[in-house]
């Protein structure tokens, strides 16, 4: 790759939630989200012959909610949601630009939209309601 080249590729990426919650229903449970994998797919511009600007898409994740710890840990499954976490990274490719090949390391933002979040039969028969999942930044790298 070299000064002025676009790159687009398209290949696998996967979510692993670092989650977190408060207690849930005045009990010692927290809420748990699995990691999913789905397509994704890259644009880049190389600005110079070594650094470069790239942004992720991807279809959307999709991840299952459970309960872990305390009275409710064994209800397993009790929601769902969708999320869309589009990146932008810069990126770094070592070597010269005539190079076969060309690794490269890479850092920048994420930002993370959740939407069709709910609770499923067993989280409503457990007294959940209104599930809401805030939208978050983070940093991101590869």
């Amino acid at each position: 790759h070299q000064e002025g080249d676009f790159i687009v590729r398209a290949g696998i990426a996967s979510v692993v939630p670092n989650d977190s919650s408060d207690k849930v229903l005045n009990t010692q449970s927290e809420l748990a989200v699995n990691s999913n994998t789905q397509l994704g797919l890259t644009l880049g511009y190389m600005f110079t012959d070594n650094i470069s600007f790239e942004v992720l898409a991807a279809t959307p994740f999709s991840h299952k909610i459970s309960t872990s710890g305390g009275e409710l840990g064994s209800l397993g499954d009790i929601g769902e949601t969708k999320h869309l976490p589009p990146t932008f990274m810069v990126q770094y490719y070592f070597g010269e630009a005539n190079s076969t090949f060309r690794p490269y390391v890479g850092a920048g933002l994420n930002y993370t939209t959740f939407f069709d979040e709910s609770f499923n039969g067993t989280g409503t028969n457990a007294g959940l309601s209104d599930l809401k999942l805030d939208d978050s930044w983070g940093l991101a790298a590869n």
